[in-house]
């Protein structure tokens, strides 16, 4: 400890003691930025109702992008469920949301953020 305070070039108040500090400081940035995914990706979930408020089962829903393209299609459970895992969110375009009955569509909207959906209804 004693060479550290004699050395006039250690001493905080110094500019090698603000360059090693600054170094540090950008390699440990540099690093940090490394760890980080990416491309974060939240899940897309929601439900299917009929007018009269019930779950319909069985239909193919599909997340599309203008960008990215179609997303694999996933069928509504029994309880009307969706359910899309792991949708990258950095895009700077919006995704769209279809539902088909067979090869027909009958609905397709903008998805306006990811996760939770509200219910989609169907007239």
């Amino acid at each position: 400890m004693e060479v550290l305070r004699g050395n006039p070039l250690l001493r905080w108040g110094t500019p090698v003691a603000a360059v090693l500090i600054s170094v540090f400081l950008l390699f440990s940035a540099i690093y940090s930025a490394a760890q980080l995914p990416p491309r974060p990706a939240e899940n897309v979930v929601g439900v299917v109702l009929d007018r009269h408020e019930r779950p319909v089962p069985g239909l193919t829903v599909r997340l599309n992008h203008p960008d990215l393209g179609p997303s694999f299609p996933v069928m509504t459970n029994y309880g009307g469920f969706y359910y899309f895992p792991d949708v990258p969110r950095n895009v700077m375009k919006p995704y769209t949301i279809e539902v088909f009955w067979g090869d027909s569509l009958i609905y397709r909207d903008i998805v306006r953020s990811l996760g939770e959906q509200p219910p989609i209804r169907l007239r």
